[in-house]
Parts: structure tokens; sequence; C-alpha cells
């Protein structure tokens, strides 16, 4: 009875909770999206307006430290973001699933990154199969 008297509307109505770390990296994460969302737009669209993108061109590009920066930056923000919104969701809707939720989170985000980043890895150090 006391579980459901601590999460009472009527109870809760009208004070803060606490600030947890979960809150604010989401807000951080949502910035750093935009930010680096904005820069890939740029480099890849608005860089040199009126060319279409080639191959040659995205792989010349990801030879460049500040494009791989961007593109490690942008794969860990977005899995972060959306791993973290959907812990969050399953931590307010089954309080119970908390713990399970979040190192499933943990393990699939880890497993995502490093995915990814192998991946693009390929494209950095330029693999022989690579040249069309």
């Amino acid at each position: 009875m006391a579980t459901a008297e601590r999460h009472s509307s009527s109870e809760s109505a009208g004070r803060p909770r606490p600030l947890s770390w979960s809150w604010l990296l989401q807000r951080l994460s949502g910035v750093l999206l935009i930010l680096l969302v904005g820069g890939h737009l740029w480099a890849e669209h608005f860089q040199q307006p009126g060319q279409l993108i080639q191959y040659q061109g995205v792989l010349a590009r990801l030879q460049q430290g500040l494009f791989q920066v961007l593109d490690l930056g942008l794969l860990v923000a977005v899995v972060f973001h959306g791993l973290n919104g959907l812990v969050n969701v399953v931590s307010e809707r089954w309080p119970a699933l908390s713990r399970a939720a979040g190192l499933l989170g943990l393990v699939v985000g880890t497993a995502t990154v490093l995915w990814g980043a192998d991946i693009l890895w390929v494209f950095w150090y330029r693999h022989p199969f690579l040249e069309l």
C-alpha cells in the first residue's frame, strides 16, 4: 500500500522530481544531435552546392579526421539518445523492469556502437574492396 500511496498523483502533484543523470544526459545528447546533424548536413549537402553526392567524394571525406569524429560522434549520440529514451519510457511505465531495461540498453548500445565503429573503420582506412 505504501507504494501506491507514494505514486499517487494527488500526493506528488506540484512537487518537482529530483534531477537525474538520465534526464540531464538525454537533454545534452539532444543538443549534441542537433549540432552533429547540422554539421553532417552542411558537410554532405551545403559545402559544395549543386554537386551530386558521389561515393568517391564521401570516401574522401571519411579519410579526414574531422569527419571521422563527426560520424563517430553522431553514431554514439544517436544510439545513446534513442536507447536512453526507450529505457526511460520502460522505467516509468514498468518500474520493476527499470534495472533490466538499463542493463539491456547498455549491452545493446555498446554492441551497436562497436558494430557501427567497425563499419566506419572500413571506410576510414580505405580497404581495397572499396575502390570501384
